[in-house]
């Protein structure tokens, strides 16, 4: 299924079709120009053993401009000013339906560490969990990370790459606690360039969660956070794609629909429009067809009024009138 949407894409875009599987056979020989692994270079170099037609141009950050776009709510932003810097538990898009009592155990740490907290759940834990809060604690549904991390004083989540990327962009220690896939590789990243620590799933309880939320709160992880992110800031991952595809794929994009296009006015209009779709297809060729025809044209009407030098405009140069008047005189030789 994956696959199936994933060439759906490249066929609307005109490109052609691949068997490759860009996702699962990584490392591989491969077809494509180029690979990018988005993500930061800092955060984890280039692997000696990747393809060699791979970049790494850093976190592909998106942020919408439009002022319908997803914001905190007021009621959360009324709680993240009204006190101490929260510690923000999330478990991402996908990991809040695998929860188990993760929640559980972290808003009991932050009680114990008499800490304030964010609690973004999905929706069957937050309606399990909001009865049962105090003043202290605040939990949500829906709260865009790039918003809320900055006002953190850690954050705690499953290692996501997404996830992991924001709470990296924010500056702020984090906590990660993986649940499967590649979210154990980043919370030993994360553990060794010491922006935070790392917990196994099986091993997050109240007693282990609250020694390392307690670590975290030193302000040398949080100084070690800043300093990587205003290194980070320098990288600009959706541009450095966004300018490879603009050189090197969107001509062909362009030529590619530009020839589709011709074959719809082909196959619907018919022959009357045959001349015009030729003229479309091949725009040079139609530029020197129209040259042609306005010079004969112009030399017929030039043979009518007397085929002589005084029958061309003024604005032709003597060397151009006379050009023009010999190929008049051997057209007209047999």
């Amino acid at each position: 299924m994956r696959m199936k949407r994933f060439h759906a894409f490249r066929s609307k875009l005109g490109l052609p079709h691949s068997r490759q599987d860009f996702f699962l056979n990584f490392g591989g020989k491969n077809g494509a120009t180029q690979l990018f692994g988005l993500y930061s270079p800092y955060f984890a170099s280039r692997p000696s053993d990747g393809p060699v037609n791979m970049e790494v141009p850093g976190f592909p950050f998106y942020e919408p401009q439009d002022e319908g776009r997803r914001g905190l709510s007021e009621p959360l932003k009324t709680f993240l000013s009204s006190g101490s810097a929260p510690i923000v538990f999330t478990l991402g898009s996908f990991a809040p339906q695998v929860s188990g009592d993760f929640y559980d155990i972290s808003i009991s740490a932050a009680r114990a560490l008499g800490r304030r907290a964010v609690l973004l759940a999905g929706p069957k834990d937050a309606g399990r969990l909001s009865s049962s809060v105090g003043p202290d604690e605040f939990v949500c549904c829906d709260a865009p990370h790039n918003e809320l991390f900055p006002f953190a004083l850690c954050v705690v989540h499953h290692g996501g790459i997404g996830t992991t990327a924001q709470a990296v962009r924010a500056g702020r220690p984090q906590l990660i606690v993986p649940f499967f896939g590649d979210q154990p590789d980043h919370g030993e990243r994360v553990q060794r360039l010491r922006l935070g620590l790392a917990l196994k799933l099986s091993s997050y309880n109240l007693h282990n969660a609250t020694h390392a939320l307690a670590e975290l709160c030193d302000n040398r992880y949080l100084r070690t956070a800043q300093d990587f992110a205003l290194a980070m800031r320098t990288e600009h991952g959706v541009e450095a794609v966004a300018d490879w595809i603009v050189v090197r794929i969107h001509p062909l994009i362009r030529k590619s629909l530009f020839a589709r296009r011709v074959d719809i006015i082909f196959e619907n209009f018919g022959a009357h429009f045959r001349a015009l779709t030729l003229k479309l297809r091949t725009p040079a060729a139609s530029r020197a067809r129209r040259r042609r025809a306005r010079r004969i044209a112009f030399d017929r009407r030039g043979d009518r009024r007397g085929a002589g030098a005084e029958s061309y405009p003024p604005r032709f140069s003597r060397r151009l009138r006379d050009r023009r008047v010999a190929r008049c005189v051997n057209r007209a030789a047999p």
